[in-house]
């Protein structure tokens, strides 16, 4: 399926890489090419205008739903190249299609969306549609990860499965009241606790190329970082990204969070990770500074809408 160049220059916003400006529509060919091959294996669905100028994909995602117990689908792409006002009625009547599909499917669903912030008629689309902003992202990123250096080095070690159960307990103690899960009012705070405890359990379990702990003593870890290595991207062939997921710091190792994200840097660094990144909500001032003490810098911002039909 062929896209056009304004099209492609959009879903480039929708990359988590899009930080990195020199890719252009290059990115966003990638991405659409991706999403299209992915709808033909029947791993994502795909709603379009008449004219083809207006896209939506969107996705089942099944251990989300048998968790939290309702359908739940997330929506990968929404974008048009339509002329301004002819883009925001298409998107609008896109979202309200996407609406009666999944109403078709279930009386009970649960949908979300990450939209990045230059993305302004899919933002307004969203709203229009009466779907819920629960938060905003920003990314975060350091090229260069083989010149990484800091004053100091750390004791850390890789996690174990004998950590599980003192790592959940972390989770669950050092909640975020502005992430998703917090935010949304449709899960309780206890919810949100457990589904963030089963995260790092299975991040240790082998979700996560790189769990790292303090190691100071043989004191039980109170800390961890979690992180991915990402497969080759076609639009960077030569380049090897690295990504932190999620992070928490009991109250036993407060001031071990810059230690962590300093050593996961040197870990990315051992690895051959040419960029690093990560996200965090708007509001976490205090991760922010680590960040930028770190060296890493501001790469993009992005929105997640909720709509739930419940």
């Amino acid at each position: 399926m062929s896209f056009d160049t304004e099209l492609a220059e959009q879903a480039a916003f929708f990359s988590p890489l899009s930080f990195l400006k020199k890719a252009g529509a290059g990115l966003g060919e990638q991405l659409l090419r991706e999403l299209d091959e992915a709808c033909q294996r029947g791993e994502l669905e795909r709603l379009q205008s008449t004219d083809g100028k207006t896209l939506l994909f969107f996705k089942h995602l099944a251990w989300d739903s048998n968790y939290f117990g309702i359908p739940t689908y997330r929506v990968d792409f929404m974008a048009s190249s339509a002329p301004r006002q002819q883009a925001s009625e298409a998107l609008e009547a896109l979202l309200a299609e996407l609406q009666r599909t999944l109403s078709a499917r279930s009386p009970r669903y649960y949908l979300f969306a990450e939209l990045p912030s230059e993305n302004t008629l899919a933002l307004q689309a969203a709203c229009s549609a009466k779907w819920r902003m629960v938060e905003t992202r920003l990314c975060y990123y350091r090229e260069s990860m083989a010149n990484y250096e800091y004053a100091r080095r750390f004791p850390v070690r890789r996690a174990e499965p004998q950590d599980i159960p003192g790592l959940r307990e972390v989770a669950i103690q050092s909640r975020n009241e502005f992430d998703r899960f917090h935010a949304d009012t449709f899960f309780s705070p206890e919810v949100a606790d457990a589904f963030l405890a089963t995260f790092v359990e299975n991040s240790v379990n082998g979700f996560a190329d790189i769990t790292l702990v303090p190691h100071p003593d043989e004191a039980p870890p109170d800390a961890f970082l979690t992180a991915n290595l990402l497969p080759p991207q076609a639009a960077f062939p030569t380049t090897k990204f690295g990504k932190m997921v999620l992070s928490a710091v009991g109250e036993a190792r407060k001031g071990w969070y810059v230690k962590l994200i300093s050593e996961m840097s040197y870990s990315f660094k051992n690895e051959g990770v040419d960029i690093a990144f990560m996200t965090t909500q708007s509001t976490n001032r205090a991760v922010i500074r680590v960040w930028e003490k770190l060296g890493y810098s501001y790469g993009r911002a992005s929105h997640v809408f909720v709509h739930v039909q419940a």
